[in-house]
C-alpha cells in the first residue's frame, strides 16, 4: 500500500538531548516498521537537525523522495519537564524548512496516485503553508482516502474562535 504521509518532522529539545518528533514523522516511522510503503512529505533542512530527522526516516524504512531540501532551519520545540513528568512546549516553527510548503513541490496525487493520504499535525495549522496544504488535500481527495489528525495546542494557536 503507497501511503502519503503529510506534516511536519522536527526536533524536541528535552533536557537529556534532541529527539527527532513531530506526529507526522512518527506516523511514517511506525507505518514503515509495520511494512508499509511509506513516502514522508515535507520540508527536511539541510541543517544539522534536518540531516538528524532524515537518517532517521531512512532507517525506519521511509522513502523521502517527496520531501524538499531546504536550507532553511528546522523547526524546534523547545521542552522542559516539571516534577510531575508534564511537558510544556516553546515552539520556533516560523521561516523553517518544515513549514515550508509549497504547490511548486508538493507532489502532483493524478500522476502518483497513492492509496492513502495521511495529513496532520501542526503543519495544517502554522501559515503560510496550512492554506497551501488545504488545497493540495483537496486534490489529493480526489484520488485517494484522506486521514486528518489535527493537533491544535494552544502554544502555537493561542486564538481560541480561530
Amino acid at each position: 500500500m503507497s501511503v502519503w504521509v503529510c506534516g511536519e518532522v522536527l526536533i524536541d529539545e528535552l533536557p537529556s538531548g534532541a529527539v527527532v518528533g513531530g506526529g507526522p514523522a512518527n506516523t511514517a516511522k511506525a507505518l514503515a516498521r509495520l511494512g508499509h510503503e511509506v513516502a514522508f512529505i515535507d520540508g527536511i533542512s539541510t541543517d544539522a537537525y534536518g540531516v538528524k530527522a532524515r537518517a532517521e526516516l531512512a532507517e525506519d524504512g521511509v522513502d523521502l523522495s517527496l520531501s524538499h531540501s531546504s536550507d532553511l532551519p528546522t523547526a524546534v520545540a523547545h521542552v522542559t519537564l516539571a516534577a510531575d513528568g508534564s511537558a510544556s512546549y516553546i515552539f520556533k516553527l516560523d521561516n523553517t524548512a518544515t513549514f515550508d510548503f509549497n504547490s511548486s513541490w508538493l507532489p502532483d496525487p493524478s500522476r502518483q496516485k497513492p492509496q492513502v493520504l495521511y495529513i496532520g499535525t501542526l503543519a495544517t495549522l502554522v501559515q503560510p503553508g496550512a492554506d497551501v496544504l488545504f488545497e493540495w488535500a483537496i486534490t489529493c481527495a480526489e484520488f485517494a482516502p484522506v486521514v486528518f489528525d489535527p493537533n491544535i495546542r494552544s502554544q502555537v494557536m493561542s486564538d481560541r474562535d480561530k
